[in-house]
């Protein structure tokens, strides 16, 4: 059977969303996948029309040869059979020519929580999901349950509206269990609305020290290996009680700073919302190593609450929070259990989770080892570099060559481009669609930073390393095949990956899983004896990671990469 997955662009009530995408499943196996953002180059778009338009078009199939269309939207109650489901601003699927009889829909947090429970080697495991906001919960029409009740199927109570979302009790983290295809709700996390759970406090910090939106968490994740215990009363920024995660203070909205500015005021921590112009203090570095250092203790507290009462010894992540690599790690390390994460933890993996909602309810046996591969962007034709842009040459070059080319390249100081095959799906450059540089040096760090990406010189640049050699460089850090975890650098000498504290987000890549990259790092490794790639996205950092071929090369014209790897070819400027 034929199901796509997909995501809402709005509401119902209108309000936007982000991060959307598409999923195209057939008989079970995850053949494609593709963030709405890669197709129409706007960072964070929301819906799914380009998306689903790219993915149909490369596997030749038609609107009306979708058996099942599978929906899923947040701060909003569950919607129900032939609510319109956006797709984009202004389209509708059944606007696309959608039946309301052949679309269905899934629960946000189920949809987080099928994709990282079925994409992990796991029989039997804990799934918790924690982000901003999944939907609504509610308690039932009769009776006085209260806010998260479950019905013994296991399914949120619905019923209820509010008139502002935020004061809505929202479903802040969700646990599961898992066993095979079965998925079983077991507890949700609704802080007494407005409280803020785990997402949102995470969020509040993040808009207070600057970044913006919930998107640029990563950034306070960065910065927090520069800040050290503020120098008064530690405020206790969770309350992780019975295996929940509930935030100190109140929330008034989405762009509402006054609770937490107030909150720390009441510990004597006086300062205001800092602008994106105006420099990064020693306070601001002290406050993201408060939020960071907090959410790492109570996701520990959490995962080690709902490990013991269900009585399993691993644990799948999903939802935004769980792109927090640094709390990812220290939940193994502290609690020495097996810690999955997906490459595409956040929203644009929730197509994914919408199309398994699909497959299963339309009795598909799920090819779970489809579900572990990243590279599911629509297939295309191989690169032709006759056709590259003005002032710019292509040499094309069999496997071999190519890679000790770029290795050689690499070895001498170059920055290269590395665009090969299909794109990854999720945020994280893995080999697919990087910037790569060698890792020795953090002037090469700065020079990335500053000139090719355009973003905040604190911000780390991650390790690409061959994981057969991974205990070498990382100890016995866990496998980490889509940069999930973060953990102490061993190996000395690279200062361009190694970040502030010592630390590195990590990428173990096998022959398997990436065979082109992984023959690259080898080469690299004959010529340096190192076994390491530096490795970031291949973008700006106002922009989305590219896609195609064509957004490669204009990438490559307007930054001053060294060299342009796409496919078999070389790509370099002209001679003068």
């Amino acid at each position: 059977m034929i199901v796509v997955g997909c995501t809402c662009a709005r509401t119902a009530a209108g309000l936007p969303l982000i991060d959307g995408g598409a999923c195209l499943m057939i008989d079970g196996v995850c053949v494609s996948a593709v963030a709405e953002e890669r197709v129409t180059r706007r960072k964070h778009a929301a819906g799914c029309e380009a998306a689903i338009g790219a993915l149909l078009s490369a596997a030749a199939l038609d609107m009306g040869d979708v058996d099942l269309w599978v929906v899923s939207s947040c701060l909003e109650f569950q919607l129900t059979p032939g609510a319109p489901a956006w797709v984009s601003a202004e389209h509708t699927l059944s606007d696309l020519g959608v039946a309301p009889e052949r679309v269905v829909v899934c629960d946000h947090h189920r949809s987080h929580a099928l994709f990282t429970s079925l994409a992990s080697p796991f029989e039997r495991a804990l799934v918790i999901v924690a982000d901003g906001a999944g939907n609504a919960l509610a308690p039932t029409e009769v009776g006085e349950a209260w806010f998260g009740t479950i019905d013994p199927e296991g399914h949120q109570c619905p019923g209820w509206r509010g008139p502002r979302y935020w004061d809505a009790p929202l479903a802040r983290q969700s646990q599961y269990l898992a066993e095979g295809a079965s998925l079983r709700l077991v507890g949700v996390d609704p802080p007494d609305p407005p409280r803020a759970g785990a997402g949102d406090v995470y969020w509040a910090f993040t808009r207070l020290l600057g970044f913006g939106s919930y998107s640029q968490a990563g950034k306070t994740m960065g910065l927090a290996a520069y800040g050290r215990p503020l120098s008064l009363p530690p405020p206790i920024v969770f309350d992780p009680a019975n295996g929940a995660i509930s935030g100190a203070f109140a929330l008034d909205g989405l762009e509402a700073d006054a609770p937490l500015v107030d909150w720390l005021a009441s510990f004597g921590c006086r300062i205001q919302k800092r602008r994106p112009d105006e420099p990064i203090l020693p306070v601001h570095e002290d406050l993201a190593w408060l939020v960071q250092e907090a959410l790492e203790a109570a996701l520990v507290a959490k995962v080690a609450y709902w490990t013991d009462r269900l009585g399993v010894g691993c644990v799948c992540l999903g939802g935004g929070v769980a792109l927090n690599s640094v709390a990812n790690g220290r939940v193994a390390d502290v609690l020495g259990i097996e810690v999955h994460v997906p490459h595409a933890p956040g929203d644009s993996g929730q197509c994914v989770g919408n199309a398994l909602h699909g497959a299963l309810l339309l009795g598909d046996a799920i090819d779970r080892g489809s579900l572990r591969r990243p590279y599911l962007g629509p297939p295309r034709p191989p690169f032709d570099g006759r056709t590259v842009l003005p002032r710019m040459r292509a040499v094309q070059l069999d496997e071999n060559d190519l890679v000790r080319d770029a290795a050689f390249r690499l070895s001498r100081g170059e920055v290269i481009g590395w665009f090969q095959g299909r794109s990854e799906l999720g945020p994280r450059a893995l080999g697919a669609r990087s910037i790569l540089a060698a890792p020795f040096r953090a002037e090469m760090r700065d020079r990335i930073n500053a000139h090719i990406k355009r973003r905040e010189l604190f911000r780390p640049l991650a390790p690409s390393l061959l994981a057969e050699a991974s205990s070498a460089v990382v100890g016995r850090a866990p496998p980490s095949p889509f940069m999930s975890y973060t953990a102490p650098v061993r190996m000395a000498g690279l200062h361009g990956v190694t970040h502030v504290d010592g630390s590195a987000r990590y990428h173990t890549v096998t022959a398997d899983a990436a065979p082109r990259f992984h023959a690259l790092l080898a080469a690299f490794r004959e010529r340096t004896g190192v076994p390491v790639l530096l490795n970031t996205s291949l973008n700006q950092d106002c922009e989305p990671i590219v896609e195609t071929p064509e957004d490669a090369l204009a990438l490559f014209q307007r930054t001053p990469l060294d060299v342009m790897y796409v496919d078999d070819w070389c790509v370099l400027r002209a001679l003068a």
